[in-house]
């Protein structure tokens, strides 16, 4: 790996390449999105039919002489269920999918990208190649920041480098342009993207909501506001895979600190805008982009604002998604909102902002003179597709068999409990298709999310006692987790074995999310209402989970894993520790490790 400013061999310490000259380049190298699959392989290859017929036809046969094998679907066949299962098999039994960017593949309504958004739901390693060496072909925001194969210059070269690959060399693959902007390098969404869009039923309305914002309203942002709950994160992924104007996506979540640092914000908006921005890459190559500006605002008006004014105005305006801005105020200094706030008025007319928030005070006082779109969990539109929402789960097989009584009857009481709440409506769904929940006791269930949480869990955690000892210790410290916990991190927590923890996961797997297989999984509870719902003594009552204690308990065993001199092979601990003795209080401790030249240096 080279320097992206001087191409000096990079060292790797932990997660961190650090240069000679530069010092520390760049965190989560892209070349890292997954381990690269070694010994023969099933590869899917996803290809438009109308325009890469032939180069998939060559592929396969030259993967199969190579040793490995190929899934290829080369009959027609239209979205619905015997497509699903034949999509679903063919990706399940493959370890790569090998995503073949033509005009025809890119286009929104392309299967090809449902392809893509079942492969990287199943975690198989998503791999672009360009066969079209046209600059007017972009990259859909889910292949924009992947490691991609060139064939467009030489298929045999592009072979060769696929081979490689397969056999575990990554030498082949080529990084998604400017590897660094302001210091770090631009994340990958493609994961949440397809997380989020996976089930996705309705919302006509909000987009022709858009539409109407684009054409009658010159502010540059609108930002829509709606209770936890809603789907306002799935509403943003829908929207940036049905807008082919969508150029850019960014997602705050509370599983990665990285997506609320707002120098972050502008390097992935930037990395995303280079590829997918007719112009925009010769603008802002002339820029240094890797460079760190004084602020983040300065870094946007820099980096986006100034460019895109120096652009022509294209024929159509072109859309910045940013999901959940309530997200960003966990972010200590300038904040993602502060960047928004103080620089999206600046904008060039034709592209505009697009952002979700939870309706919080901080938020709406400072997003007064922008366009605010309110979605009302009672709006008639919403009520209406929360209910296509439980009619097309509950018709599903494994649900049917366990539904007591009428289909109709627990559908129209699934609707009334949840009020147009969709995660309401899913976890409650998720609990009738687990057993966990029989429809036969949805009379007894309160409406309102706090309601439903302590109702499920006394349902399923009967045991106080039980929960305190072997549940409460896992929850308490992914309450207060920055970021997705490493499973053996959870062991060392619970100071238990391996298989005792993992039952004891698989106890609370319907709260939580779960990234990666085996013990290579990370783990974090799955919704920021449910981890809100747990840190109140007054909501969660018995199943209460005290950060402060979650803190404690991270903080010590960061603090163990300090002293033993291992922290830089510690992705977590290397970032988060500090916050943890912070959260526990410990100042001493924190003062100690804040002072430690030896590991400062290396920072």
């Amino acid at each position: 790996m080279k320097c992206p400013q001087c191409q000096s061999e990079l060292t790797q310490t932990g997660k961190y390449w650090v240069c000679p000259e530069h010092g520390l380049v760049q965190a989560d190298q892209p070349s890292a999105q997954a381990s690269a699959p070694q010994h023969a392989q099933q590869v899917f290859i996803s290809y438009g039919r109308e325009d890469a017929m032939e180069f998939a036809k060559r592929l396969a046969a030259d993967l199969k002489t190579g040793g490995h094998t190929a899934f290829l679907d080369l009959d027609k066949i239209e979205k619905g269920g015997l497509w699903e299962v034949r999509i679903e098999q063919g990706i399940h039994n493959s370890s790569v999918l090998a995503a073949v960017m033509t005009p025809y593949s890119l286009r929104p309504d392309s299967v090809c990208r449902d392809e893509v958004v079942w492969a990287l739901n199943e975690e198989k390693y998503v791999l672009p190649l360009k066969t079209n060496a046209d600059p007017k072909l972009k990259p859909s925001l889910l292949l924009a920041r992947r490691n991609w194969i060139d064939f467009s210059q030489s298929y045999e070269e592009g072979l060769k480098a696929l081979l490689r690959f397969l056999a575990g060399d990554l030498s082949g693959l080529l990084q998604p342009p400017l590897p660094t902007i302001t210091g770090v390098a631009p994340l990958d969404f493609a994961p949440e993207i397809a997380r989020f869009t996976a089930g996705f039923v309705g919302r006509v309305w909000v987009n022709q909501e858009v539409d109407v914002w684009l054409a009658n309203d010159t502010r540059r942002a609108m930002v829509l506001v709606a209770e936890p709950g809603i789907g306002k994160s799935a509403i943003a992924a829908w929207l940036s895979q049905l807008r082919s104007d969508v150029a850019s996506v960014h997602f705050c979540t509370q599983q990665n600190s990285r997506t609320r640092d707002p120098y972050e914000f502008v390097a992935n908006l930037v990395g995303q805008l280079h590829a997918r921005l007719p112009g925009f890459a010769e603008k802002i190559e002339a820029k240094n982009p890797q460079l760190r500006r004084p602020t983040a605002s300065d870094a946007f008006r820099e980096l986006i604002i100034e460019p895109a004014r120096a652009l022509p105005q294209p024929a159509r305006p072109y859309l910045i998604v940013v999901d959940s801005l309530d997200e960003s105020l966990n972010q200590a200094g300038e904040t993602v909102l502060d960047v928004l706030v103080q620089q999206a008025s600046d904008l060039p007319a034709w592209l505009r902002i697009l952002a979700t928030s939870r309706p919080e005070e901080p938020i709406l006082e400072r997003i007064r003179t922008l366009n605010v779109l309110e979605v009302m969990a009672e709006r008639s539109e919403n009520l209406a597709d929360v209910h296509d929402y439980v009619v097309q789960r509950l018709a599903s097989p494994a649900i049917q068999k366990r539904l007591a009584g009428d289909a109709d009857e627990v559908a129209q009481k699934l609707e009334t409990l949840s009020e147009g709440n969709f995660l309401y409506a899913r976890m409650a769904i998720d609990a009738l298709e687990d057993g966990s929940l029989h429809s036969s006791v949805l009379d007894q269930l309160a409406p309102g999310l706090t309601r439903f949480f302590l109702e499920t869990f006394r349902r399923r955690f009967p045991d106080v006692e039980r929960f305190a000892q072997s549940l409460a210790p896992l929850l308490r410290a992914l309450v207060a987790a920055r970021a997705p916990l490493s499973f053996s991190t959870l062991c060392s927590l619970a100071v238990a074995d391996g298989e005792v923890v993992l039952r004891r996961l698989n106890q609370l797997r319907s709260y939580l999310r779960v990234f990666g297989r085996g013990e290579a999984s990370t783990y974090a509870v799955f919704h920021r209402s449910l981890k809100e719902w747990l840190a109140s003594p007054d909501d969660a009552r018995d199943y209460w989970c005290r950060a402060e204690n979650g803190d404690k308990a991270l903080a010590s065993l960061g603090w163990r894993i300090y002293k033993d001199g291992k922290l830089l092979s510690d992705d977590y601990f290397f970032r988060y520790l500090p916050d943890h003795l912070a959260g526990a209080k410990q100042w001493e401790e924190l003062t100690e490790l804040l002072t430690d030249l030896d590991l400062l240096e290396l920072i």
